[in-house]
């Protein structure tokens, strides 16, 4: 039985059907645009210019690809000269353009800046925009059809047809993934050869140097003995980022309140000891008000209160990163809590939490920075320096994170301010009081090295060496000398 001879509306549906479908699809793509003129000419002026970038992007799209007429016929042109082994330039295209009678000014086809970053860009969202259009179109000419002959078995089957189609058109979007890779690297590339950074900056100069900033899915290990400031330098790294740099960022802190927090931030804003602020012993109160504002109003979110099961703070850390944030810090590894199967040992629950952590930075694409304890053997050494294998209880600390920075303070240890001299090479000695040592003690991708870093512990406070000394593995030294250098 034929379901829509038995409709009142079948008169309207069949007339809706029978509308020219280019007219339907033209109607469809001006409520929802699927196309942008800017971008296809950017993408054809940069080919243009590098010509060599058309043999990339030939691989990508093809002449359909562009909605605008005179587009294609503009890439059909490099097509024909590229092919042809002649040499590229606006001039010849336009001769072409001419002897073809096609209206259009080859001047406006311009150079874009950064031109890789944005033809490839570009080509991304032209390949997704036709893609879209090509889909409407099947919709839009496939019910049309099939609601025309009024059969509801071709109706299934039409729409069987569709959802295939549908499925590899996302299949076909798992090209963006290829290009997005160098898209990054040529970011990378870009932020390099100006001088910047790419990645999120610790406001350490020697750690930035190396890392090029804080790199997304990278899991970044910062451990040391209990009171020498890891979460002080963590704070710092984040008030450096978050409150300085304002990239948005997040602290899931399980050991202090969010007032303590605050307390901590405005220290290192205004270098009035946290305790005297606490104790009512200073008098700078619109100093305290004015720093109490801006770390309110930065872009840094602070977490005290949340579920500590691991799979809860991945959850937490996917709503900071849904909310915008570009890194997190997590204080600390042991709060966190963790199960696996019946059996399973302590140092494999922490392996698990921390391979947990590692996989979710590698897909929200965001450095983690996590805090975690180092075991008592440094307790029991003449030379209380921290090295990799004293990352507590699980090799897969080690192993999980991309990088482990391990925190020292000699002047913890030792009172005696004659031993504190650290020899350097030339025969200069560096007195370590209010110093530390950050030691890149595995580095993926760059070098291992220790800095010397300046400290004010009552105020929470890291900032750089006016002279940093790099200690590599080799016991080679290296200075580089920059303008001395204040607190931040």
């Amino acid at each position: 039985m034929n379901l829509y001879h038995n409709s009142k509306y079948n008169t309207e549906i069949i007339s809706w059907a029978k509308q020219d479908h280019n007219s339907l699809l033209s109607e469809l793509l001006e409520k929802y645009p699927q196309f942008d003129l800017e971008i296809e000419k950017k993408i054809l002026g940069g080919i243009i210019f590098y010509p060599e970038l058309f043999l990339q992007a030939n691989k990508f799209i093809t002449e359909n690809d562009f909605y605008y007429i005179q587009n294609r016929h503009i890439w059909n042109i490099i097509s024909d000269i590229v092919k042809s082994g002649r040499g590229l330039d606006p001039d010849s295209i336009q001769q072409v353009l001419n002897s073809k009678n096609i209206k259009v000014s080859i001047d406006s086809y311009t150079l874009p800046t950064p031109f890789y970053h944005t033809v490839s860009n570009g080509l991304l969202i032209l390949k997704q925009f036709s893609m879209q259009r090509q889909f409407i179109g099947y919709c839009v000419n496939g019910i049309s059809e099939v609601l025309e002959r009024g059969d509801i078995l071709e109706i299934q089957a039409k729409y069987s047809t569709l959802l295939l189609e549908m499925v590899d058109f996302v299949k076909n979007l798992k090209t963006k993934s290829k290009l997005d890779i160098g898209v990054n690297i040529m970011n990378r590339l870009e932020a390099a050869m100006a001088g910047g950074y790419n990645g999120i900056r610790t406001g350490l100069s020697l750690l930035d140097s190396i890392t090029n900033g804080l790199q997304g899915g990278n899991l970044i290990s910062l451990g040391s003995r209990t009171a020498q400031g890891k979460t002080a330098l963590s704070l710092q790294i984040g008030y450096n980022a978050s409150c300085k740099e304002r990239i948005p960022g997040s602290i899931i802190q399980f050991e202090m309140s969010d007032e303590e927090l605050g307390e901590r931030l405005v220290s290192i804003h205004t270098s009035i000891p946290y305790q005297a602020m606490r104790t009512g012993q200073t008098t700078a109160v619109n100093e305290i008000g004015d720093a109490i504002d801006f770390i309110n109003n930065s872009p840094f979110n602070r977490i005290t209160e949340t579920n500590r099961h691991i799979d809860n703070v991945c959850l937490t850390i996917r709503n900071e990163v849904k909310a915008g944030s570009k890194y997190v810090i997590i204080d600390y590894l042991d709060y966190i809590e963790g199960d696996g199967p019946k059996g399973m040992n302590q140092p494999d629950i922490i392996g698990l939490k921390v391979k947990k952590l590692k996989q979710l930075s590698l897909e929200l694409n965001i450095p983690i920075i996590l805090i975690v304890q180092l075991n008592r053997n440094t307790e029991h050494r003449e030379d209380k320096k921290p090295t990799l294998s004293d990352l507590r209880s699980s090799g897969a600390i080690e192993f999980m994170s991309d990088i482990v920075l391990l925190l020292y303070r000699p002047d913890y240890y030792e009172k005696d301010e004659t031993k504190l001299q650290y020899p350097v090479p030339g025969g200069e000695t560096i007195n370590m009081k209010n110093k530390a040592f950050l030691i890149v003690a595995k580095n993926k991708q760059g070098e291992t090295m220790q800095m010397i870093l300046n400290t004010d512990m009552g105020c929470s406070k890291f900032w750089n060496y006016s002279k940093d000394k790099i200690y590599y593995r080799d016991e080679s030294y290296k200075d580089i000398t920059e303008s001395n250098q204040t607190p931040f």
